[in-house]
């Protein structure tokens, strides 16, 4: 979504469908990147046990964070003070306009692979569900490189508008898709991760609580994007939305990665308990009413039993 531009055909503009879409969406992601900062520091200081690559792709993408701040204060300083007044700057992309998305489409793509990555993990290397999320991911991408080039080419840009007039809305719901099929498929698999345990359901209903609202998020805001753009075709309003999208797809990211150690600290919890099933026993009746005429069945599992003190004070029988 890299040069997804106004369709302006009329010299006068209101100052709120413009000036006022581009501040109020610079504010916005002004807002996203200092909670980006302070979840990318919460993630360095808890992820000790996190590869590398995993380390050195949470920088990166705070990076491109930061890059893209920038490019949109010096969007809306571009058109609302250095070109304030000059209504024609409007209709033509900027450069840093054009460059924000390039930066904001590579940050899209890393998070989403991020996901998919952890979508592959959790449904055991399973090709089908992880090539689908894949697939909508990379046409995401795909169309964001077909705008890129639109984007940097020379006028005049009619052509293209008349020609691929379809393809900022194709984006627009590709990229709706995606998000909404990652966040549907991280729930559905970690419903399927429900076991005896208690405490550990309680902690993967948080876990798909958590991935269901942060997704329903980040594409309810694309859809916010696709009908104002839509709707509003000669105005910035669309732009607000634009420019923070990303930043919600990256904080949804990192908010996943920082929610482990909380939940880490909830399942290993002490209590002076024992951990509920044991031994999965079941009663197969034969037909009597009294349990000493059924047969019982066991299936032996290690009884873990927590004393109360730290999470090592445990043992097996």
């Amino acid at each position: 979504m890299a040069s997804l531009t106004p369709r302006l055909s009329s010299p006068s503009l209101a100052l709120g469908d413009t000036y006022g879409s581009l501040l109020i969406g610079n504010i916005l992601a002004a807002w996203l990147y200092g909670f980006s900062t302070l979840q990318t520091y919460i993630y360095y200081d808890r992820s000790r046990g996190d590869s590398w690559i995993l380390k050195g792709l949470v920088g990166i993408l705070w990076t491109l964070d930061t890059l893209h701040t920038i490019l949109i204060s010096h969007v809306v300083y571009t058109f609302a003070i250095t070109d304030y007044g000059n209504v024609l700057s409007l209709a033509k992309p900027q450069w840093s306009f054009i460059v924000q998305g390039v930066v904001s489409s590579i940050g899209d793509i890393i998070v989403r692979g991020v996901f998919c990555y952890r979508i592959w993990t959790l449904s055991h290397s399973n090709l089908v569900i992880t090539g689908l999320n894949i697939i909508c991911s990379v046409a995401v991408l795909c169309q964001d490189i077909i705008l890129w080039v639109h984007g940097v080419s020379p006028p005049p840009y009619i052509s293209f508008d008349i020609v691929y007039a379809w393809l900022p809305y194709s984006t627009l719901a590709t990229s709706l898709v995606a998000d909404a099929l990652i966040a549907a498929t991280m729930a559905l698999l970690l419903a399927r991760s429900q076991s005896h345990f208690r405490k550990i359901n309680n902690v993967v209903r948080t876990l798909i609580m958590h991935r269901v609202s942060t997704g329903a998020i980040a594409a309810l805001w694309v859809l916010a994007f696709l009908i104002t753009y839509a709707a509003l075709p000669q105005s910035f309003v669309f732009v607000a939305f634009k420019f923070t999208a990303s930043k919600l797809l990256l904080n949804s990211l990192l908010a996943m990665l920082n929610s482990r150690h909380l939940l880490r600290e909830q399942l290993l919890a002490p209590e002076a308990n024992v951990l509920p099933s044991a031994a999965d026993t079941r009663f197969k009746s034969l037909g009597a009413r009294n349990p000493k005429d059924s047969e019982i069945i066991q299936q032996t599992r290690p009884l873990r039993v927590i004393t109360g003190g730290s999470a090592g004070d445990s043992s097996s029988v």
